[in-house]
C-alpha cells in the first residue's frame, strides 16, 4: 500500500473452549513485563513476516517466537495468507 500505513492483522488463538491463552497471559503481567509484551505484539502487528531477530526467532514448522527481553510469545503464519499471523 503506497504511501498509508501497512499493518497485519492478528488473530488470537482459541482453545476449544474459545479461551485464548494469550489474553490470560496478558493480564497475568504487570508493568514492565505487560509494556513489553503489548510492544512486541505490536511490533508483529506492523513488521509481520519482515520482522527479525531480536525480535523474532523461527523455531522450525512455521512456529516462531515473538521475543522481548522478559517475554516470549509463540506465533505462526496462517497459511494461504500472506497479511495474516495467530498468537
Amino acid at each position: 500500500m503506497k504511501g498509508g500505513k501497512v499493518t497485519w492483522t492478528t488473530e488470537w488463538y482459541q482453545t476449544l473452549g474459545g479461551e485464548p491463552p494469550l489474553k490470560s497471559f496478558l493480564e497475568g503481567l504487570a508493568g514492565r513485563d505487560r509494556d513489553e509484551a503489548i510492544a512486541v505484539i505490536e511490533l508483529l502487528e506492523k513488521w509481520g513476516n519482515r520482522l527479525r531477530p531480536p525480535r523474532s526467532k523461527p523455531l522450525g514448522d512455521g512456529l516462531f517466537e515473538l521475543r522481548g527481553d522478559q517475554v516470549r510469545i509463540f506465533y505462526v503464519f496462517r497459511p494461504g495468507s500472506v497479511r495474516e499471523g495467530c498468537i
